[in-house]
């Protein structure tokens, strides 16, 4: 893939790699700039009840698209071992800015929110 994408195309390559969740996610934001995944079900987290989880999400800023990315909030001890690659998008607790991507910034990504998505399968909530 060309490292050079336009924004919008960068957005829609960071945007299918959610996609394949959408079966057991809810989508609450589609739009050609905002794309937001949660978990619809009541949770606990640090000993307060809430009514949904924020699971990760892909938006066009000013100067990059960002790929937020909650399960490294919530479990960060477990994505330590992040890529160099994509430890260098990673600005904030949870959040991954993207000016350029390529297909290796691309699939570490993926695998990450693959390996997000089992953590909340198994320890958060039942999701299927």
């Amino acid at each position: 893939m060309d490292s050079t994408l336009t924004f919008p195309q960068l957005f829609e390559q960071l945007k299918d790699l959610l996609v394949p969740y959408e079966q057991y996610l809810k989508v609450t934001k589609n739009s050609n700039k905002n794309y937001e995944l949660i978990v619809d079900k009541p949770f606990t987290f640090n000993g307060k009840n809430h009514p949904s989880l924020y699971f990760s999400a892909v938006v066009i800023e000013k100067n990059y698209v960002t790929l937020h990315f909650f399960p490294i909030y919530t479990h960060p001890h477990l994505f330590n071992d992040l890529p160099t690659g994509l430890a260098r998008q990673l600005k904030g607790k949870a959040c991954f800015n993207f000016k350029k991507a390529d297909d290796e910034l691309l699939e570490q990504a993926s695998d990450m929110i693959k390996k997000g998505f089992e953590l909340y399968e198994k320890c958060v909530i039942p999701l299927g």
